[in-house]
């Protein structure tokens, strides 16, 4: 029952508020062609959908160039085939719908579309064919309420809809006060069904809370809502009750404008005042040349330099651009910022976490483009914790070391950030999304060269997403407290050792050198195995050669391993590129089980896998169950596209016993973080008996009895600078970190200039109720010239009088 109830959470969560609209359109959609029959509602259905598909996919592969489910085309045909009178035919709703979503496309100031699209569509059925919405989608009202109810509570626009709500039913009701005075009202339930069925319900919960083209924020949603209601009922520009939201629309995109083309300036002059440091984001757009993007960042750096550390050249373009194609716009920007602001970080765009982006990096080393930035960004998003082996990309730890040793395989030099990186509340629950960011900020310090981690993001921007450890109110998630506790506790204290929790039994420390070890079963490469010196005291020296692009090597000594051990663990110091460790095992029953360990980079560190919480393991000839005693068998080197020679040192190769998911990490003299990759467990860790947890915990400690060595070069380097990001993709320049969560612009993207900074929450109410009032102010002022030219102000006063 248990495993019902989780995987229900699940599918509810990753069927995301637009998934919510779609199918509460087709429950209504179903219910109209019910009423109204196939011959009045199928073909005007089937046109506005058929057209959808085929524009909005052809938009989304043109701007985004990748195939999508035109999800939104599609929500948009139905609203529109639903509010259009029925019976409007197969080709007049094509042609409004496909008019409808290239007005969304093409009319995108600011980089978004401004109109809501449905109303749009209404608007251009209006001009092409003098009709008038028919609203038959309320064909149920019973399902049109509690649909739409949801819809609007998946969408987080209760606000925005209950302000529209109230405000169009006060001015209802004061109406009917001015015109037929206070005897007209009649409590009953007749009378309070009639006022409930004026409202356009439908309009309210379905096409009010469209969340691309409204604001986010509570106090906005709240005048956004009251604007379009004020402005539906009194202004006569378009058609009844649709006008107030396209009016609405413009107002809230003159709202986006000041906020980015006036706020901004000020606002990174205050965020950088209070010592949080800004890195900004520079925005790429297909058929932007290198010489525009050059004199696009002479104009931001110049405007800017006073009030931001650093800058980030352009968003993943390893999905865009080839290294190659990259490089002279990365040169560019280098000099130019240099020349402006010597001081300023430049960060190589923020790359994939995916295994592929090495042959990015490497190939921008390949290009000349070595030379023109300060740092790599990258963007190691997983789906699982930070601690679990995933295939091809490994453990958070791997893929940050997979950076870190592309840095050092081209002479190093460079720094690592973190620039993007977390979990969304939609997969996980908001105490899971707390525990992984604070744990992958605390393991992120045990990375030599990593300068800087910024979790992805502050806050949601839109109902749609769930990035962020705030709501798109700024209410605190449930994973605030964890985050924030982190940063605050290894602040300034850099990363000393991991004490070891787990109890060990070497397999085989090398220090009688190779003895046993041999090349035995390698395919399409060859391994030659020799003494050498290791971590502590003597390694095994591990070089291969590869005669094709895939293929494998083998060194194999098995080896009985004592009691029931629960992983392994192993040591090397050297880059193995793109090609991937994996350690082999035998069991009682001659099974073998075979254990993904990621790549390596340069300088000695620790590669371990837990059989039962890792998930990157494969096995054959068995039932795919370790049954003990077992056998260590072999260090596997698999080769996918990676280099086609080189050698690592390898040193202590042993089996842990216990749960061997427990970490304890040191920072500074003596502060203890420890945590549990999953459940809970007690054991003593330097002289303390600890409980471990899935969230981190910390405590001060003196000394430890089993600390494992840290790299050479870790405790000369601080601990990661560690914030959660405001806006899409920013990063805080180098340690101390800032005591408040660093705040950047998003992507400014040609001509255009950035978006707003996040600033303090005073000042953020501030603009609140500036938009709040005015754009209650020029609703107010429209609806009082309307009324004045329809002469219902004139007949309101005299019937006052």
């Amino acid at each position: 029952m248990n495993n019902i109830i989780e995987q229900s959470i699940k599918f509810y969560r990753k069927f995301n508020p637009w998934h919510s609209m779609l199918f509460s359109l087709l429950i209504l959609a179903a219910a109209g062609i019910y009423r109204f029959g196939i011959a009045e509602t199928l073909p005007q259905l089937a046109g506005a959908l058929i057209a959808a598909t085929i524009v909005e996919t052809i938009a989304v592969k043109l701007r985004y160039k990748k195939w999508a489910l035109p999800i939104s085309g599609w929500i948009t045909a139905l609203i529109s085939a639903m509010v259009l009178p029925h019976g409007l035919g197969f080709f007049q709703l094509a042609l409004v719908v496909g008019i409808t979503l290239l007005v969304k496309h093409l009319v995108r100031p600011m980089g978004r579309h401004v109109f809501n699209p449905a109303a749009v569509a209404i608007v251009i059925g209006a001009a092409l064919y003098k009709v008038h919405p028919g609203w038959w989608s309320e064909s149920y009202y019973l399902l049109t309420i509690p649909l739409g109810i949801y819809v609007t509570y998946r969408m987080r626009k209760f606000w925005q809809v209950g302000a529209y709500l109230v405000t169009y039913s006060l001015i209802g009701a004061g109406i009917i006060l001015l015109t037929e005075g206070i005897s007209s009202i009649q409590i009953s339930s007749q009378y309070i069904i009639g006022i409930l069925s004026g409202i356009p319900w439908f309009f309210a919960l379905f096409m009010v809370p469209e969340p691309r083209t409204s604001p986010s924020m509570r106090n906005n949603m709240i005048a956004f809502g009251a604007v379009a209601a004020i402005t539906g009922i009194y202004v006569p520009l378009f058609t009844p009750i649709v006008n107030g939201l396209l009016i609405a629309n413009i107002v809230n995109v003159l709202h986006i404008w000041y906020q980015r083309n006036v706020q901004l300036d000020s606002a990174t002059l205050k965020i950088s005042g209070k010592g949080i440091k800004i890195l900004l984001l520079f925005g790429y757009k297909d058929g932007l040349t290198a010489d525009q993007f050059e004199s696009w960042v002479d104009k931001v750096v110049n405007r800017y330099k006073d009030s931001v550390d650093g800058y980030e050249i352009f968003n993943e373009i390893d999905n865009k651009l080839s290294a190659g194609d990259y490089k002279p716009f990365l040169e560019k920007a280098y000099n130019k910022i240099k020349a402006i602001d010597g001081s300023a970080s430049v960060v190589v765009s923020g790359l994939t976490g995916r295994k592929e982006a090495i042959s990015f990096w490497n190939g921008l080393y390949d290009a000349g483009g070595g030379s023109f930035f300060d740092a790599l960004g990258i963007h190691p998003y997983r789906s699982s914790s930070p601690e679990t082996k995933e295939f091809n990309i490994g453990a958070w730890t791997d893929t940050l070391n997979q950076a870190v040793g592309a840095i050092s395989s081209h002479g190093g030099g460079k720094k690592v950030w973190v620039t993007e990186f977390g979990w969304k509340t939609a997969d996980v629950d908001d105490a899971t999304q707390g525990n992984y960011l604070a744990r992958g900020f605390l393991l992120s310090a045990t990375v030599p060269s990593v300068a800087t981690v910024i979790s992805y993001k502050l806050f949601d921007i839109s109902s749609g997403e769930s990035y962020g450890i705030a709501r798109t109110d700024l209410s605190k998630k449930g994973s605030f407290a964890t985050v924030q506790n982190v940063i605050e506790k290894i602040k300034g204290l850099g990363f000393k050792e991991r004490v070891e929790v787990a109890d060990t039994k070497t397999i085989d420390n090398f220090d009688d050198g190779v003895n046993g070890w041999k090349d035995d079963g390698s395919s399409q490469g060859s391994v030659t195995l020799e003494p050498t010196g290791g971590r502590n005291g003597g390694g095994m020296k591990y070089r291969w050669n590869f005669s094709a692009g895939t293929g494998y090597t083998v060194a194999r000594k098995t080896t009985s391993i004592e009691g029931n051990p629960s992983g392994l663990s192993v040591w090397i110091d050297g880059n193995s590129g793109a090609s991937v460790w994996k350690l082999r095992i035998v069991d009682a029953n001659d099974e073998t089980f075979q254990f993904d360990l990621g790549q390596s980079s340069s300088g000695f560190k620790e590669y371990r896998f837990d059989f039962s919480k890792d998930k990157a393991k494969t096995s054959w000839g068995g039932n795919g169950i370790i049954d003990y005693p077992i056998k260590f068998d072999s260090i596997v080197l698999d080769n996918q596209n990676g280099s086609s020679s080189g050698e690592v040192v390898i040193d202590d190769l042993a089996a842990l016993y216990g749960e061997g998911d427990m970490y304890a990490l040191r920072f500074g003299d003596s502060l203890l973080a420890y945590w549990k990759a999953s459940g809970s467990s007690q054991a003593t860790v330097c002289g303390k008996d600890l409980t471990f947890e899935v969230y981190p915990q910390y405590t001060t400690v003196s000394s430890c009895e089993k600390p494992v060595a840290p790299p050479k070069t870790a405790t000369k380097s601080a601990n990661p600078t560690v914030a959660p990001s405001p806006k899409p993709s920013p990063a805080a320049p180098a340690p101390p970190p800032a005591t408040t969560p660093p705040a950047s612009p998003p992507n400014p993207e040609p001509p255009a200039t950035a978006p707003v900074a996040l600033s303090s929450q005073n000042s953020l109410k501030k603009r609140q109720l500036r938009y709040y009032i005015g754009g209650t102010l020029i609703g107010l002022l429209l609806a009082l010239l309307a009324a004045w030219r329809k002469g219902i102000l004139a007949a309101l006063l005299k019937k006052n009088r």
